[in-house]
């Protein structure tokens, strides 16, 4: 221990003493400035280490510390601040985590906070929300980035594919929904229908074409063969002429036939008894 120190000498004989003290009763040494040292080595200055330094305790610092080579911790070991000395934890595998758990509300305000754009060479799990906080916001997808899913402010969503139509599957490709620009195209069992794109009148279906072309067109109606006829009697009226006569559908009937009278009768409703016996 030094117990005294008068003058120190340095290699030119020139007295250092105001460059370096030593502590009169402590084994103290104090560097850079003729101060009382308050640790065992007081550095006043730059200190410039050529080879290791090996810290057994904690190691403070009042100022920057540059190092011109690699900070290595122990494994499992911390990093942290006076109020928080194990905020992050870096695994003996690498992996490191952050003690705050403080709630995600802004870009600012968060457990973890980047000032610049993050890139994640893998899989990204989250546990909660996502916030995309921007109007027209957008997602790409895609090694060359051709499918989008834009933010259209205050009205939904818009899908885009800058390589062709865009089209969202359901299940698989054979049941999506698409456009070429111009119109739907809703897919059905792998059968791709064309929508149309105009309204149709009132009372009109939607029909197709054979083609897979759908459009609206006209309904045809059943028809009544009763109302159809101009009267009531389906086969004609006959006469008590000797000579056959011909019904409403052009067909030579016996005139011994009673006339068919489909509305009154209606044992003699077509498919049951047609025309009678023909002679």
């Amino acid at each position: 221990m030094v117990t005294r120190v008068g003058k120190f000498v340095g290699g030119l004989g020139v007295d250092v003493t105001n460059i370096a003290n030593a502590h009169a009763t402590e084994n103290r040494l104090a560097i850079g400035a003729a101060m009382n040292p308050t640790a065992n080595l007081h550095v006043t200055g730059n200190t410039h280490i050529t080879t290791t330094l090996s810290v057994g305790g904690a190691y403070t610092g009042g100022g920057t510390m540059t190092t011109g080579g690699n900070i290595v911790i122990p494994d499992a070991g911390n990093i942290g601040s006076a109020s928080d000395t194990d905020a992050v934890a870096i695994s003996s595998g690498g992996v490191v985590s952050f003690s705050a758990t403080t709630e995600a509300s802004a870009t600012g305000t968060a457990a973890v906070t980047v000032a610049g754009g993050i890139g994640v060479a893998k899989d990204m799990w989250i546990g909660d929300d996502i916030v995309m906080d921007s109007d027209a916001a957008v997602i790409k997808m895609g090694d060359d980035q051709e499918i989008t899913l834009t933010h259209v402010a205050d009205t939904g969503v818009l899908l885009e594919d800058s390589g062709g139509s865009p089209t969202l599957q359901l299940h698989d490709a054979g049941e999506s929904v698409s456009s070429d620009g111009s119109k739907l195209i809703l897919t059905s069992n792998s059968v791709a229908f064309n929508m149309p794109t105009a309204d149709g009148s009132n009372g009109q279906a939607l029909v197709t074409d054979g083609s897979r072309t759908l459009s609206f067109s006209d309904v045809s109606t059943d028809k009544d063969p009763a109302s159809e006829l101009a009267s009531d009697l389906d086969c004609g009226a006959l006469s008590g002429a000797t000579s056959d006569t011909k019904d409403a559908f052009g067909q030579a009937v016996d005139d011994a036939l009673v006339e068919l009278d489909l509305l009154q009768f209606k044992q003699n409703a077509l498919g049951t008894v047609d025309m009678g016996a023909l002679s």
